[in-house]
């Protein structure tokens, strides 16, 4: 494979991650009621989330190139798993969030790679798409990251 093919293959990888993130999001927005500005900044993350998809889409056109649904099924699926796990805790907001604080942080860590192949490959719109993309998951990996002892706080509060 050469760069190019590479920088394909990782666009797919992320088209993957962020449509598994957009069918996480969907399906764990309403276990944060009790947080309403946290089910606010997931509301804002989840559109931004779809910006993203679409943006991978029109790279991979750009770049003639096909979507990979089995990679894209694979990454669905683990997002299918993870609320299954914390549901049955009394927890499970707070879980969910430290699942988001992981997850937003690797999109980063995929981002940084993404960009580092576009600018080795040459790929101009690609290198525009990961800046954007790890810009904005930077600022809402930190954003959970600074929820995180809120959260747990206020929860430990409720079970009193």
């Amino acid at each position: 494979m050469d760069k190019r093919e590479t920088v394909v293959s990782w666009l797919r990888d992320a088209h993957a991650m962020e449509a598994a993130a957009v069918s996480n999001l969907e399906r764990n927005i309403d276990r944060f009621k009790d947080y309403p500005t946290v089910q606010q900044k997931f509301r804002e993350d989840l559109e931004q989330t779809r910006t993203h998809v679409r943006d991978l889409e029109q790279c991979l056109d750009q770049l003639g190139a096909d979507r990979s649904a089995l990679k894209d099924m694979a990454m669905k699926f683990t997002g299918v798993v993870q609320p299954y796990i914390t549901a049955m805790s009394r927890d499970e907001a707070l879980k969910h969030l430290l699942a988001a604080n992981a997850y937003e942080n690797f999109e980063v860590a995929c981002y940084q790679s993404l960009l580092a192949a576009a600018e080795e490959a040459g790929v101009p719109q690609v290198k525009a798409v990961a800046e954007r993309s790890l810009r904005q998951k930077k600022e809402m990996a930190d954003w959970i990251n600074q929820q995180v002892p809120v959260v747990t706080r206020d929860y430990l509060r409720r079970v009193q």
